[in-house]
């Protein structure tokens, strides 16, 4: 039990919502933000922050291809811990997380484990279509 619990700071969930519609109706993104970043083509790539448990930015890209640039070098970027698997993950379709999987340096490749479907609490507050990894970072610094 304690060696679970000491992972539980170390664990990243991080996304690409496809559309920031879900996260506007669920107020985590205000009208004006929403409009600006629809218009733009901004993909906010976002993370459950464990210590709250609440939906942080942390980080931005403009067009989809750029936000799964930032998605696959974040793992880099994390230290993701070779010791533990990767669980790439998304709602309702895969398609996006495959192109992100086949952007993805081979050595996290080869840590990835089966592909899990979001549960519906998270998938209605992210939308349809978002992708992205769930992992365990070398150490709990964010």
């Amino acid at each position: 039990e304690k060696r679970v619990m000491d992972l539980i700071p170390r664990l990243r969930v991080c996304a690409i919502p496809e559309t920031l519609d879900y996260l506007q109706r669920g107020g985590r993104l205000s009208k004006a933000a929403w409009a600006f970043g629809s218009i733009l083509q901004l993909k906010p790539l976002i993370t459950l922050d464990s210590s709250d448990g609440g939906v942080k930015v942390i980080g931005k890209a403009r067009g989809l291809k750029r936000a799964m640039e930032s998605l696959a070098g974040y793992l880099e970027a994390c230290d993701c811990d070779e010791n533990y698997p990767i669980v790439p993950s998304y709602t309702y379709n895969c398609h996006n997380l495959d192109v992100l999987i086949g952007m993805t340096d081979t050595k996290y490749r080869n840590q990835m484990t089966e592909y899990d479907n979001l549960d519906p609490a998270v998938a209605c507050h992210w939308g349809p279509n978002a992708f992205g990894y769930i992992f365990v970072a070398k150490n709990d610094h964010r």
